[in-house]
């Protein structure tokens, strides 16, 4: 497996591994309204137009995009593995290169809005719950829980 930047070209395959993992996964928290808004914000052409200011990794396998992954100044954003790769160590590697990356950027703590199916996953990699989120302001569409680390 490689784990190697995101181009453009990766975009139609990470937004359906993306789409597949809130169809097939209960990451809690989440509305079909709230599960749509999460669809629409990682289509392909928001994940290129996030890339400005996002710097994701993908993971792919035999040349397939297995998991994508990144960070900004501020949150660790869009960790999701392919469904039949989790368990694998797929998002602790991806995981592991974005905290390398952003601790090289000299970024000394980083944040992320984890689901509630991947709180355990974070609090493994030394990230520390925050507070509960709800999206959009004021509604409960889109449940997720704030969280940070040291790097």
């Amino acid at each position: 497996m490689e784990i190697r930047p995101f181009s453009p070209q990766d975009a139609q395959d990470a937004s359906s591994l993306i789409e597949a993992c809130f169809i097939s996964v209960d990451l809690g928290g989440h509305t079909k309204k709230g599960i749509q808004i999460q669809l629409e914000a990682n289509s392909p052409e928001h994940l290129i137009e996030n890339s400005r200011v996002v710097k994701y990794f993908v993971a792919v396998r035999r040349g397939e995009v297995v998991g994508i992954c990144g960070h900004d100044r501020e949150k660790v954003r869009t960790l999701f593995v392919k469904r039949d790769c989790q368990g694998e160590g797929v998002g602790g590697k991806l995981l592991t290169v974005v905290l390398e990356h952003a601790k090289a950027e000299g970024i000394n703590e980083i944040r992320t809005w984890s689901t509630h199916f991947a709180v355990n996953f974070y609090e493994h990699f030394g990230f520390h719950t925050v507070r509960d989120i709800n999206l959009p302001e004021g509604s409960k569409d889109i449940g997720l829980v704030e969280m940070t680390k040291t790097l």
